[in-house]
């Protein structure tokens, strides 16, 4: 189907001219898209707070503030690697589910 748009604007008329497509949307798609949209909110804000937390983290790498040594650097820095490996495990686990089905007549 074809749509006509006429529009007249400052004295000089527009003339758009655009296809209609009517798409029918399965529900569990739509849920789909509502889960990605909380996800992609969820998950940035949860990425920006661990983010601006290790540039909080830096501050302290400042001697004249602060009394540290090698140890309390690698001690600090494997811990948060260790963490990021269990997180990423995680959801390479659930990436990599198989999907059980069961047979039905």
């Amino acid at each position: 189907m074809l749509l006509l748009t006429f529009i007249l604007y400052n004295n000089r008329l527009d003339i758009n001219i655009s296809s209609l497509y009517i798409e029918q949307y399965n529900i569990s798609d739509m849920n789909k898209s509502i889960r990605r949209q909380r996800f992609e909110n969820v998950a940035s804000r949860r990425t920006q707070r661990i983010l601006d937390s290790l540039d909080l983290l830096s501050n302290c790498s400042n001697r004249s503030n602060y009394d540290f040594n090698d140890d309390d650097v690698k001690k600090m820095f494997t811990a948060i690697r260790e963490k990021i490996k269990s997180v990423e495990a995680i959801f390479d686990r659930e990436l990599n589910k198989q999907i059980k089905y069961k047979f039905n007549f």
